[in-house]
């Protein structure tokens, strides 16, 4: 079953390589970045910055043959970011105040947020990025449901750090307000020359405020926590038989010396999650005509069944209508199954198609035996 589980897999042109991907983290300390405050993160690590890597120990399982070296291959949609694919596009930060104990209004503890309350970066570190022009300036947006100021009114009830909602008239109640400020650019260069520049620029690091907070391009003030990913390729050596990715589950091997002698051993070193690339896949239609069904096993007291079929094919299942009370039922019922994908080449599928299961089933009000 599990080779039937993953057909798709399954042909010898399916996979044409796999990737290892891997973090190198580092943090800023008195002004300079490097790995001396990485409490509780590894030099090296994986996406989640929890588990150590050490990229010199790894080794490719059997089928499969290194392709090139670790090198640096950042985020493609960190540098896309939000405005990706957009000729016109309106940033918005929003500014928050707190009601003082005197009664009037002043400066929050978190001064600029997003729509949803998040800590975000002031106007005065936000530039109009590489590639686009200021169509309008940074101004207060007036088209919403606020007061004539521009401001919205809410209130932090225990145990919430924020207000749940907003609305546009003050009430002495208040204890948060907050001012939407907006602006318009458009673009001026193609997509691809800005994410090269940009990568070129940022030399594929991350940068965060702390670590486990949203990672952004462009390096901020306030900035303590930047990594960037590495990858390595691997490709498969062996074209007979199963495909290679069968051999990537549970058998990447990592090595690490030990300390008494020179001796490797492979106990206790993590290895990193790998990412496979497939070819573009073959789109398929499955008719299944289900007719009728005789002299089947009576499931109930009655000596009768309430049948129904299921019909699996690779991930995707459907079931027929319920019969009731019979042992020959008729569902005269076709049952379709729209854009299936199926990786591989059409000679090989054609040669060993996946199966087509049909079960049957008797209906229970409580359980389906």
């Amino acid at each position: 079953m599990m080779k039937r589980a993953f057909y798709f897999a399954s042909s010898k042109y399916a996979v044409t390589c796999a990737f290892l991907p891997q973090y190198e983290n580092q943090f800023k300390l008195f002004g300079s970045w490097g790995t001396k405050g990485l409490t509780g993160c590894p030099k090296w690590s994986d996406v989640t910055g929890k588990i150590k890597l050490k990229k010199e120990s790894f080794m490719p399982p059997r089928g499969w043959r290194w392709d090139l070296e670790w090198h640096i291959d950042p985020e493609k949609n960190l540098l896309l970011d939000t405005d990706a694919g957009h000729k016109s596009y309106v940033d918005e930060t929003y500014v928050n105040e707190e009601r003082q104990p005197d009664g009037t209004w002043g400066p929050a503890s978190v001064e600029n947020t997003n729509v949803k309350g998040d800590a975000a970066a002031p106007i005065s570190e936000l530039p109009c990025p590489p590639g686009w022009v200021v169509v309008k300036d940074w101004n207060v947006d007036l088209d919403r449901a606020v007061d004539e100021s521009g401001w919205e009114y809410g209130s932090i009830i225990s145990p919430a750090t924020k207000p749940s909602s907003w609305q546009p008239v003050e009430k002495m109640y208040h204890t948060n307000r907050r001012l939407r400020m907006t602006r318009q650019r458009k673009s001026n260069i193609a997509r691809d020359q800005y994410m090269k520049q940009v990568e070129d620029a940022s030399e594929g690091w991350e940068y965060a405020s702390l670590f486990g907070w949203k990672f952004h391009v462009q390096p901020r003030k306030a900035d303590s926590f930047r990594r960037r990913r590495w990858r390595r390729r691997m490709m498969p050596a062996q074209h007979v038989g199963d495909a290679a990715v069968f051999a990537l589950e549970g058998s990447l091997v990592g090595f690490e010396k030990d300390e008494d002698s020179d001796e490797e051993s492979a106990r206790g070193v993590n290895v990193p999650m790998a990412s496979c690339v497939f070819e573009k896949p073959e789109k398929f239609h499955l008719r299944c005509y289900i007719y009728q069904g005789r002299q089947l096993i009576a499931m109930d007291n009655e000596k009768l069944s309430d049948c129904y079929c299921v019909v699996s094919f690779l991930h995707r299942s459907k079931k027929t209508e319920v019969k009731k009370s019979t042992l020959n039922p008729t569902w005269d019922q076709t049952l379709i199954f729209q854009t299936i994908d199926i990786f591989g080449s059409l000679d090989s599928l054609k040669r060993d198609p996946p199966q087509v299961v049909v079960e049957l089933f008797d209906k229970d009000d409580i359980v389906s035996s």
